[in-house]
């Protein structure tokens, strides 16, 4: 799996240039010293995906504080980072979560959409343990 490129994204997510995924190799580049640091939280296995209502993250993948903000990494290799919203979110998804109840989970007014956003990105770089369906579609009445 490939580490994809993100520009600065919904709730502070920003993925690295180049690189490799959770496949990958060991830490590169400007955010090393996360590879070194002491876990802040590491994810767990999460539901299974029958059972999942919300997103849930791939197992293993470790956060860690660095200077330019909270560094996702797997196995010494650099995923992707994101803000301190970003990391809550990222503790959060276990897949017993929908994404409304995400977005009143953390003390930020997040809107639903901006949730969804963050998580589809997560997804289509291949980060989330199931897939992630989306509708963009509600009824107004």
């Amino acid at each position: 799996m490939e580490r994809r490129t993100f520009v600065r994204g919904a709730c502070g997510l920003t993925l690295l240039v180049g690189g490799q995924g959770l496949a990958g190799c060991a830490a590169q580049g400007p955010f090393a010293d996360a590879a070194v640091a002491v876990p802040l939280f590491t994810t767990g296995q999460g539901v299974d995906a029958r059972d999942a209502v919300g997103p849930c993250m791939r197992a293993g993948i470790e956060l860690c504080r660095s200077a330019s903000g909270v560094v996702a990494t797997h196995e010494g290799t650099e995923l992707f980072v994101v803000d301190e919203l970003g990391a809550d979110l990222v503790r959060l998804a276990d897949g017993t979560r929908t994404v409304e109840e995400l977005s009143c989970s953390t003390p930020h007014n997040l809107l639903p959409v901006d949730v969804a956003s963050f998580f589809v990105e997560l997804a289509q770089a291949g980060y989330l343990a199931h897939p992630f369906y989306v509708n963009l579609i509600q009824v107004v009445e």
